[in-house]
C-alpha cells in the first residue's frame, strides 16, 4: 500500500512531515504527501536543510535520482522548513529531533518519542538489509558506530528504521542487532537481544549482519 494511502486509512490529521537527512530518497516524495495532506508542513533540522538546499541548484535530481527511480520523482520539489526548537507536538506528546552526525551520510538526525520509548532513526540503522556504505570510509564507519551507540543510550524499545527488508517487523531487536550489529561494548539492553547468525561481515571494530 502506498504511504499516503496507509496514512489516510489511519484517520489521522497529518500536521508534520520530517526529513531525517539529505539523501533524495528521503525527501523527493514530499510533494505527493503535501498534496494529499495540505495542512502538513515539511520540516527538518537546520543542518539537514542546509545540506538539501544546494541540491536544488544542481542537476542531481534529474541526472541521478530520477533515472534511479525510473522517472518516478515528483515535480515541484519543496525545501523543508527548519524545525523550530527541534520539537514536534504529537497529540500532546513531545517528539524531539536530534542532530547526531554520521550514518550513511555525514549529517543525520533522528526523532525521539520518549513517552512511547521509541526512536525514528532514518538510515542510522537498517532493518534486515545491508546498509549503504558508498559514501563512507573506515573513519566514517567508526563514527557511524558511535552514532548508533549514542542513540542506543536512550534505551528505546521501538526503533523505526527507514530502510527495511519487506518481511521485517520494525522492532528494537531487528533494527539494532540484525540491521547493524554493534560491537561488544554496546548497551546492556541491546546485548540481551540475539544476533542473526546469517550473513555476518566483520571489520576490526564491528559485526555487520544482513
Amino acid at each position: 500500500m502506498p504511504l499516503a494511502d496507509w496514512v489516510e486509512v489511519k484517520g489521522k490529521h497529518v500536521t508534520t512531515i520530517y526529513v531525517t537527512h539529505e539523501h533524495g530518497d528521503h525527501y523527493l516524495g514530499a510533494p505527493i504527501l503535501l498534496a494529499r495532506f495540505p495542512d502538513a508542513r515539511l520540516v527538518s533540522s537546520a543542518t539537514v536543510v542546509k545540506q538539501i538546499r544546494p541540491q536544488f541548484a544542481t542537476p542531481i535530481v534529474e541526472k541521478y535520482w530520477r533515472p534511479m527511480f525510473n522517472g518516478r520523482v515528483a515535480d515541484g520539489q519543496v525545501l523543508p522548513d527548519v524545525l523550530a526548537d527541534n520539537v514536534i507536538d504529537l497529540e500532546g506528546h513531545q517528539i524531539t529531533a536530534h542532530d547526531v552526525g554520521q550514518s550513511d551520510c555525514e549529517h543525520s538526525t533522528f526523532l525521539h518519542l520518549e513517552d512511547a520509548s521509541a526512536v525514528v532513526v532514518g538510515d542510522i540503522a537498517y532493518n534486515g538489509v545491508h546498509m549503504h556504505l558508498g559514501y563512507t570510509d573506515h573513519a566514517k564507519r567508526l563514527a557511524w558506530i558511535e552514532t548508533i551507540r549514542s542513540v542506543a543510550t536512550l534505551g528505546a524499545q521501538t526503533v523505526i528504521a527507514a530502510t527495511a527488508g519487506p518481511s521485517r517487523q520494525r522492532t528494537h531487536r531487528n533494527a539494532w542487532t540484525r540491521a547493524f550489529g554493534i560491537s561488544r561494548t554496546s548497551t546492556a539492553s541491546t546485548r540481551t537481544e540475539s544476533r542473526s547468525p546469517t550473513s555476518s561481515r566483520r571489520c576490526s571494530h564491528c559485526t555487520v549482519t544482513g
